[in-house]
C-alpha cells in the first residue's frame, strides 16, 4: 500500500480537521481503533471521534485514541495511544505517543506501555503548514518550522520492515520524553524498549578544505537524503515516513522522487522547512508514494 498523505497550507485546519484526518488516513491503511476516550469521541461516535468539544485552553488534552497497527507481515501488531493537545496559544497542538503490547477496548488500560513520548511544542498549527503521512508501517505528523513526531516499524541498515517499533522526533522547546532536538527510541515485543538515542544525519564534506558543501545537487536538482538514520538498538536505515535533504536539494512544493527499496517513491518538500541545530538546515520532505 502507498503512503497516504494530507498536507495543510497555511492558514488552513484545526486541531478537530487534523485529528479526524490522522483518524481517516489510520483506518484507510489498515489501522484498527480500539479505545477513545469522551474528550476525542466528541460529537462523534466511538468508532468516528470528532476531536470537537474541549474548549481550547494551554496544555489540556483534546482527546485520547488507541490504535492497533496491521501486521503488514511481521510478527506482532502494536498498539499506539494518540493524545493530542491543546499549546499556548491555542491555535498550536501539541501531541504524545505511547506503545504498548494491547489496551482494554472497554477503559483504555494499556497493556505493558511504554514510555510515553511528545513534542512539548507545535506539530500542526492553523498559521502554518503542517502534513501527515500514514502507512501499514506507521505515521509522521510535521510542522514547517522544526517540528515532527512519528512511529513506524523500525528499518535495518539494507532498509527492510522489521517487528520493532521506532518512536521519533525533532522537537525543540521541552519535549515530553525526549530531549530536545532529534532522538528515537525502538522496542522489542520480548524485550522492551531500547536506549534513546539521537538520531543520525549526513553532513557533506568539501574533501579539500572540510567546508560544508552548498549542495551536492546536479541540474535535475536531486541529491541525496541526509537523513535521519536510526540508532536504538544500533544504526538502521532511514526513516520511511520522512527523509530531510540539504535546501538546494529540493524544491519546496516540488514533488521530488527518491529510490526506495529499489523502487522511486515520491515525497512532498514542505514549505520554508529547515531543522535548526543539524548539519545544514536540513529540509523535511514527507513520503506520499
Amino acid at each position: 500500500m502507498p503512503m497516504l498523505y494530507q498536507n495543510y497550507p497555511t492558514g488552513v485546519g484545526s486541531l478537530a480537521a487534523y485529528a479526524q484526518k490522522l483518524h481517516e488516513l489510520l483506518t484507510a491503511a489498515g489501522w484498527e481503533i480500539q479505545h477513545a476516550n469522551a474528550n476525542a469521541i466528541g460529537t462523534g461516535t466511538a468508532t468516528n471521534p470528532k476531536w470537537d468539544t474541549v474548549t481550547p485552553a494551554a496544555n489540556i488534552s483534546a482527546g485520547i485514541v488507541t490504535y492497533r497497527m496491521p501486521l503488514a507481515g511481521l510478527t506482532n501488531r502494536w498498539v499506539i495511544q494518540v493524545e493530542l493537545l491543546w499549546g499556548s496559544p491555542t491555535a498550536v497542538i501539541n501531541v504524545r505517543t505511547t506503545t504498548a503490547l494491547g489496551v482494554n477496548a472497554g477503559t483504555g488500560a494499556l497493556t505493558t506501555p511504554g514510555t510515553t513520548y511528545g513534542t512539548g511544542t507545535n506539530v500542526a498549527q492553523t498559521a502554518i503548514e503542517s502534513a501527515l503521512t500514514v502507512s501499514e508501517y506507521g505515521f509522521a505528523m510535521v510542522s514547517t518550522g522544526n517540528t515532527w513526531h512519528g512511529i513506524e516499524r523500525r528499518r535495518t541498515i539494507t532498509n527492510a520492515w522489521a517487528d520493532d517499533i521506532l518512536t521519533h522526533q525533532h522537537a525543540t522547546g521541552t519535549p515530553v520524553g525526549f530531549p530536545a532536538g532529534g532522538h528515537c527510541r525502538a522496542r522489542s515485543w520480548a524485550t522492551g524498549e531500547y536506549a534513546v538515542m539521537p538520531l543520525a544525519w549526513l553532513h557533506g564534506l568539501n574533501s579539500s578544505s572540510a567546508l560544508d558543501v552548498t549542495t551536492l545537487s546536479g541540474a535535475d536538482n536531486v541529491g541525496y537524503p541526509t537523513g535521519p538514520y536510526q540508532t536504538s538498538d544500533g544504526l538502521g536505515g532511514l526513516l520511511r515516513h520522512l527523509i530531510t535533504m540539504r535546501p538546494a536539494d529540493s524544491v519546496a512544493g516540488v514533488d521530488q522522487g527518491i529510490e526506495v527499496q529499489g523502487a522511486t517513491r515520491m515525497y512532498a518538500p514542505l514549505a520554508q522547512s529547515t531543522l535548526t541545530g543539524n548539519p545544514g538546515g536540513n529540509r523535511i520532505l514527507m513520503a506520499k508514494g
